[in-house]
């Protein structure tokens, strides 16, 4: 069998990104934000508050109640990056250690030029990045020790349940189809390998699997074999 230079590179790049996601999902997220401010534009706070209302609502609807904290770190930055000395960049991040919200302003660059706005119109897109993370917060506060692979798939759930039917209709037809037969087979990689799909999947189970999504987050354990995480 001939070896194949190019994939065995794909297939570093692809292990390195996980490792250094899962750093920060796992441990003390280190990061670089430009052109921080705790502040958000009237735009940005709107988007948000109306993130809020929907994700709460969406909660409720499943018998949970959980309130976002009135003194919640919300910070905004035109460039966010996760991983000591690395240039990977996330749109918004949940960090469990400090209660804190991350989100990169509307207008920049970083958001602008990112997948998210490709499939939905950038203000529907925003919404759905605040819900995201506003998602993992709920999350952390029912079930504190959820997977971290299920916790995104959740917050993928919310990100497009809170959103307009013709929206989310659109956004899911631009998405490949990643299909989730099962929390337990989920893998840390399929999210590293294409993040949109895979949220979109968590959005298509959970929507199928509602009784389970109330289940994953009244706290009840689900083992994931995954061999990109350890227990």
């Amino acid at each position: 069998m001939t070896r194949n230079p190019g994939a065995r590179r794909r297939s570093v790049a692809i292990l390195f990104i996980t490792l250094a996601v899962l750093v920060g999902l796992l441990f003390v997220v280190r990061f670089t934000m430009e052109n921080r401010t705790p502040q958000a534009t009237d735009f940005e706070r709107r988007c948000v508050e109306s993130a809020l209302q929907s994700v709460t609502s969406l909660y409720r609807e499943f018998g949970f109640d959980v309130r976002l904290d009135p003194n919640i770190d919300i910070t905004f930055s035109d460039l966010i990056t996760i991983g000591e000395g690395s240039t990977i960049e996330v749109l918004g991040l949940f960090d469990r250690a400090t209660d804190s919200i991350w989100l990169t302003h509307f207008d920049s660059e970083s958001f602008r030029s990112s997948r998210l706005v490709e499939m939905a119109p950038p203000e529907c897109a925003y919404r759905m990045l605040a819900a995201h993370e506003i998602a993992h917060y709920f999350n952390s506060k029912l079930a504190p020790n959820l997977h971290p692979v299920i916790d995104e798939l959740v917050a993928g759930y919310v990100q497009f349940a809170t959103v307009g039917d013709c929206d989310r209709e659109r956004c899911l037809a631009d998405c490949e189809q990643c299909r989730i037969c099962s929390l337990t087979r989920v893998s840390f990689a399929s999210y590293v390998h294409d993040p949109t799909s895979f949220l979109a999947g968590g959005y298509r189970y959970f929507a199928s699997h509602q009784n389970m999504l109330v289940r994953v987050l009244s706290g009840h354990p689900i083992i994931v074999r995954d061999p990109m995480m350890t227990e």
